[in-house]
C-alpha cells in the first residue's frame, strides 16, 4: 500500500515537473497562452474516465474561456459540460447538451468518437439502456470504419452491456478496450462499478 502511494507521488512530482518545463519552454518561445491547448484535451479525457467532477469542472471553465477566442473549440466545451453534467448525476440535462453536438459535429470531426461515448455513457446513466446499446453498436461501427480510437465507447458499451446482463457481449467489449489501452502502454482498468 505504502508502495503504491510513493509511486503515485513519484508519477505526480514527475508530471508536475515536466508540465513545469513545458511552461517554461513555452515562456521562452512566446507562447504562454497557448500553452494550456496542449493540456486541455488530456485532461478532459483523463478527467472524464475517471469521473472526477473537480477536474471537468476546471477544463470545462477553461475551455469555455479558449472556446471564446477558438470557434473550433466549442465542441469540446460541450463535450465537457455534458461530461461533467454526467458526474453530477444529471443524465438528462447532460443528454440535453450532447445530443445538439451530435447532430452539429461532421463525422471526422476529431471529438466524434468522445462525443460518441459521452452520448452512451449519458443513456445508461438515464437508465435507458437498450437505445444505448442500439446507438452505440452504430458508433462503433462508424469508428472502426474510421480506423479511430475505440476505447472509450468499448468501455462505455461494456457497462451498458452488463446492466442488460449481456455478461458475455460485456467482457468482449472489456477486454478489447483493454487491448487497446494496453498497446499503449495503459493498464490496470478499474472501472469503479462492482
Amino acid at each position: 500500500s505504502s508502495s503504491n502511494s510513493v509511486g503515485s507521488a513519484c508519477k505526480a512530482s514527475a508530471a508536475a515537473a515536466a508540465r513545469r518545463r513545458f511552461e517554461l519552454l513555452s515562456v521562452r518561445l512566446g507562447s504562454m497562452s497557448d500553452a494550456r491547448l496542449f493540456d486541455l484535451p488530456a485532461q478532459l479525457s483523463l478527467c472524464s474516465l475517471c469521473d472526477d467532477g473537480a477536474g471537468l469542472r476546471r477544463a470545462q471553465l477553461a475551455l469555455q474561456e479558449v472556446a471564446l477566442s477558438r470557434k473550433g473549440w466549442q465542441p469540446k466545451a460541450a463535450l465537457a459540460q455534458a461530461q461533467l453534467l454526467r458526474c453530477q448525476g444529471l443524465a438528462q440535462e447532460g443528454l440535453q447538451v450532447i445530443e445538439p453536438l451530435m447532430a452539429a459535429l461532421a463525422d471526422t470531426c476529431m471529438d466524434f468518437g468522445a462525443a460518441e461515448a459521452t452520448h452512451i455513457e449519458l443513456l445508461s446513466a438515464a437508465q435507458r439502456f437498450e437505445d444505448a446499446a442500439r446507438c452505440g453498436s452504430q458508433y462503433l461501427a462508424r469508428l472502426r470504419r474510421a480506423e479511430a480510437p475505440e476505447y472509450r465507447l468499448e468501455l462505455a458499451l461494456s457497462r451498458t452491456c452488463a446492466a442488460l446482463a449481456d455478461h458475455a457481449q460485456a467482457e468482449r467489449h472489456f477486454e478489447h478496450a483493454c487491448s487497446q489501452l494496453e498497446r499503449h502502454n495503459i493498464t490496470g482498468v478499474l472501472t469503479g462499478v462492482a
